[in-house]
């Protein structure tokens, strides 16, 4: 029985090419040999790049891996699929942008709560970090404030503002912290601005964000595996395994 080779796919033909018995079913094999020929003339194969198709063909460990991830989908089937696919890449996307927007937006200095207290101590927190690359030191300075049993931390200012805080209120002395976790997001004393909102909104930001780059790095490492076959979700037939 003579088989129709027009509807088989790129992978079929290679995989019957490896395993048929040339002498057993000689008419099948011409067939076989004559349409990877005529594919390979009109140039449907992998672009101009076809000449390796008709000898023996190895899988790129490359191709295999993104295989992996791979779905293709054909017109007008599959649909529960396809909106599954589709529904999963967007809460993926949706709830990663929703960890990366929490952590850069500062709370409003209105939804912060104002702790009036008295100083029990003050000091200044030295950090010096390296960066790897060019090996340039970063040096961080936070004031620590102590009131009773609770600590609470304003990031990142400079050594003379620090240095000044702490000698100008010793222990004892009045103080209004507006604070959320611990963090300062305002520090006064009486009517003297001692720290505002303003100076400190960045620090914190920069502190909320510090670990951002994996939600980044993660989200475009999953569309660099999932875009394929989002796109075949969305329009079928787009991309296939043979591209």
């Amino acid at each position: 029985m003579k088989v129709d080779y027009t509807t088989y796919s790129l992978k079929d033909l290679l995989d019957v090419k490896s395993r048929i018995d040339a002498e057993r079913f000689p008419e099948n094999y011409e067939a076989l040999i004559d349409e990877i020929e005529r594919r390979r003339r009109s140039g449907n194969l992998h672009g101009n790049n076809t000449d390796h198709l008709i000898n023996n063909y190895d899988y790129d460990d490359d191709d295999d891996e993104e295989d992996l991830f791979f779905l293709d989908f054909k017109p007008n089937a599959n649909k529960k699929r396809r909106r599954f696919v589709i529904c999963a890449a967007l809460i993926i996307t949706a709830w990663a942008l929703l960890l990366i927007g929490k952590d850069y937006w500062v709370t409003s200095l209105d939804d912060v709560r104002k702790y009036d207290t008295t100083v029990s101590s003050m000091k200044c927190v030295i950090t010096d970090v390296e960066n790897e690359e060019t090996d340039e030191v970063r040096r961080y300075i936070d004031l620590d404030v102590m009131s009773d049993i609770d600590r609470f931390t304003a990031f990142d200012i400079s050594q003379r503002m620090c240095n000044t805080i702490k000698s100008e209120y010793p222990t004892g002395s009045p103080i209004s912290i507006w604070h959320k976790d611990g963090i300062i997001y305002q520090l006064k004393s009486d009517e003297r601005m001692l720290l505002s909102y303003r100076l400190l909104k960045p620090r914190i930001r920069a502190f909320q964000t510090q670990d951002m780059y994996f939600y980044i790095f993660g989200l475009l490492f999953f569309w660099a595996l999932a875009f394929k076959t989002v796109i075949n979700a969305i329009s079928p037939g787009t991309f296939t395994k043979e591209d």
